[in-house]
């Protein structure tokens, strides 16, 4: 059992991991606690823990551990991280995030992919280093157009190169350019080796990328997994939604029948507008992760067929808001007689619901 508070995703996270009894393989549980120490409400039977597991892979994403732009992340190396094995529990929950509820990193470079993948990176460039002051003592050295020059420049950058271990005094423009090659590559992979190992190739079965042999996986499969952690530029579509969630419908020709078909007309055409960019506070992802906790549809689809339900009352009234059974991936419609009044109350449940599936 994993216990959240949305405002420490991470912390909850590590504490879980790194329990000596936990175990990658096993069912796992998630709760959230709300601001009141109480548990949200959902009894776990996968939505909340396909929410964790989004959360959790963008605070990973976000972590001390990788730099680099938003989507093409190199490792980083961070020495307490190195301390507390912050590196191999890193890989597990990449590993359970992707196995356990289908939510795949994407913010892989390729060159990082390839290392993990055991194909060559080939040279590494002045674009792959994260550290800002870095990158501009090498571009001044490069850019030096004499010997002088590029020895002022190396002098300038002495306590970076001594770090990196490349710190060596110059006779040509070509040792200057061996200096500068060797000491991105140096930068990019040399320094972050014991990193990698701890992070992708640890020895220890339950830790690390290989926690549920998924590092073998991608070793033998590497093309079959490269979709899975670099960028994924493909937005959501409405055609996806509409044909993702299957409407449970009433008995031809009764009035619940006719509600529902007019309801499933506003929702079919509320999810254009949606793509259409006609309600800037809201994007398809946020509906998917309303109704089921996480932000794509999983690389295998989901466990269940996602379904559309409609909330008629004993007294037909309709409630006004949508709600959610994210464990199941059931979105219900509230029964609205008008399209403005349908797309109102729909995107203020969703935007407003404060936590997923509850409006």
């Amino acid at each position: 059992m994993i216990n959240v508070c949305r405002s420490e995703v991470m912390n909850c996270a590590l504490r879980a991991f790194g329990r000596a009894r936990f175990d990658p393989k096993k069912k796992i549980s998630v709760v959230f606690i709300d601001s009141d120490g109480n548990g949200e409400g959902a009894v776990d039977d996968g939505g909340p823990l396909c929410e964790f597991l989004r959360l959790l892979m963008i605070d990973l994403r976000r972590s001390a551990i990788f730099q680099g732009p938003e989507n093409q992340k190199n490792l980083s190396l961070d020495v307490n991280a190195l301390q507390t094995g912050l590196y191999r529990l890193a890989g597990m929950m990449i590993s359970v995030c992707l196995i356990h509820g289908g939510v795949a990193p994407n913010f892989f470079s390729d060159r990082l992919f390839n290392w993990i993948s055991g194909k060559p990176t080939g040279p590494a460039s002045l674009k792959d280093v994260g550290d800002q002051q870095v990158k501009d003592r090498l571009q001044k050295i490069k850019n030096a157009e004499t010997i002088d020059e590029a020895r002022e420049a190396i002098i300038e950058a002495s306590e970076a190169l001594s770090v990196l271990g490349t710190m060596r005094y110059i006779s040509s423009m070509n040792e200057r350019d061996h200096l500068v090659t060797n000491s991105i590559q140096q930068y990019v992979e040399g320094r972050v080796q014991t990193a990698f190992q701890e992070m992708f190739s640890s020895t220890d079965s339950l830790k690390g990328l290989n926690a549920l042999k998924l590092a073998e996986a991608i070793q033998a499969h590497p093309a079959q997994f490269k979709g899975l952690f670099l960028e994924n530029t493909q937005e959501l579509n409405a055609a996806e939604l509409i044909n993702l969630f299957h409407p449970v419908l009433s008995t031809v020709g009764s009035s619940r029948r006719r509600e529902e078909s007019r309801v499933l007309c506003y929702w079919r055409d509320w999810l254009i507008d949606v793509e259409g960019g006609e309600c800037s506070e809201l994007h398809l992802k946020d509906i998917l992760i309303f109704a089921s906790g996480l932000s794509r549809i999983p690389p295998l689809g989901f466990p269940v067929q996602p379904t559309l339900e409609f909330l008629h009352t004993a007294s037909n009234t309709t409630k006004p808001l949508p709600d959610a059974h994210t464990c199941s991936v059931v979105l219900r419609l509230p029964l609205h007689t008008s399209f403005a009044e349908f797309k109102f109350w729909m995107e203020s449940g969703i935007i407003q619901s404060p936590t997923f599936g509850v409006s």
